[in-house]
């Protein structure tokens, strides 16, 4: 079985499935019990088979024939044979849960007694388990003689629920459900509604239990509203500070300015002052003052970090004398020191 199996299943494939499962974890509970609780512990009417009456049936501890049984009392019975009517063998069998070991069972039922397979009804009980070998008793009846007995108590109006061997003081095996003919109990109906009706009952109290939890939840996360808005304002704050001062590092880290000091600090002549000082990304404007006889941009053309030196439109006319200080207003271009 694959998953591809499994999600094409159709429904009637899946509650075989389930069925299976059903049938294979009640073997696998069964087969921790001991032999002695599988006994029938019947409490309702009880037959037996008796070939000397008339009937072929009379109520069990010497009650007379099974056709003085009260109408109420016809129906959920359970019917027992005698010894002579069944043909018992204890085998050995590999420790095999129930439903494997009836299959095995079926596959060899001509080896094991006399009756053949289209026509043996059987049934087995487990009555030892070791570590490797199981000891089990096999029962078996031709179906023919079965259907006779059923129908001899169809006919008196006696429908019983269970055919049984009454052996060692309890009632062993289950011959009309190994025939496939197993009959209902009337008051099962009854129990499945009482198993669904409290099924029904703890799963309204769980999700009854759920409601109470998710709305004590509500009200707690309600309470603690404006603390928790207080507290996510508080956060966006922080993060928004946190980006800012990324932004501020990522831009202290492209662009600077102390290398460019150093650079107009060597490349300035003497006397010459900036008064004032522009930097975006490479681009660099001077404006400042120098002596009359002093050629600024020649000195900055000297700079190994400077480049593209353009003098722009004086602030102030250019100095009568050598001696008087003359405005100048530069541009250039920065290159930076490409780090190792």
């Amino acid at each position: 079985m694959t998953l591809r199996d499994i999600l094409s299943a159709d429904m009637p494939t899946l509650r075989r499935w389930l069925a299976q499962g059903w049938e294979w974890w009640t073997d696998q509970i069964a087969a921790m019990l001991p032999g002695k609780a599988w006994r029938s512990r019947h409490r309702g009417a009880l037959i037996e088979r008796d070939p000397t009456d008339p009937c072929g049936w009379r109520i069990a501890g010497g009650g007379g024939s099974a056709t003085l049984l009260p109408d109420r009392q016809r129906r959920n019975l359970l019917a027992t044979l005698q010894p002579n009517d069944i043909l018992c063998r204890i085998i050995d069998a590999p420790p095999l849960g129930r439903s494997e070991l009836r299959q095995m069972l079926a596959l060899d039922i001509d080896r094991i007694g006399p009756i053949p397979q289209e026509q043996a009804v059987f049934d087995f009980d487990i009555i030892e388990r070791g570590e490797d070998r199981l000891a089990v008793r096999i029962a078996m009846v031709p179906r023919d003689r079965l259907l006779g007995w059923i129908g001899s108590l169809d006919a008196m109006g006696i429908t019983p629920t269970r055919i049984a061997l009454s052996a060692e003081g309890g009632h062993h095996f289950d011959f009309l459900k190994a025939a496939g003919l197993s009959r209902r109990d009337s008051h099962r109906g009854t129990w499945w509604v009482a198993v669904a009706l409290f099924f029904a009952l703890n799963l309204g109290a769980l999700v009854w239990r759920d409601v109470a939890a998710l709305n004590a939840m509500a009200a707690a996360v309600e309470e603690q509203a404006p603390a928790g808005r207080t507290a996510l304002l508080i956060r966006q704050r922080i993060d928004k500070e946190q980006q800012r001062r990324l932004w501020l590092a990522r831009a202290r880290a492209q662009q600077n300015p102390l290398p460019l000091l150093t650079a107009l600090t060597a490349a300035l002549p003497q006397g010459a002052w900036v008064q004032r000082l522009e930097f975006h990304q490479r681009q660099v404007r001077l404006v400042g003052f120098a002596p009359g006889a002093t050629d600024v941009a020649d000195a900055l053309r000297q700079s190994s970090r400077l480049r593209a030196i353009v003098e722009n439109d004086a602030e102030s006319p250019p100095a009568a004398a050598a001696d008087q200080m003359r405005a100048f207003d530069i541009s250039a271009v920065y290159l930076p020191v490409r780090q190792p």
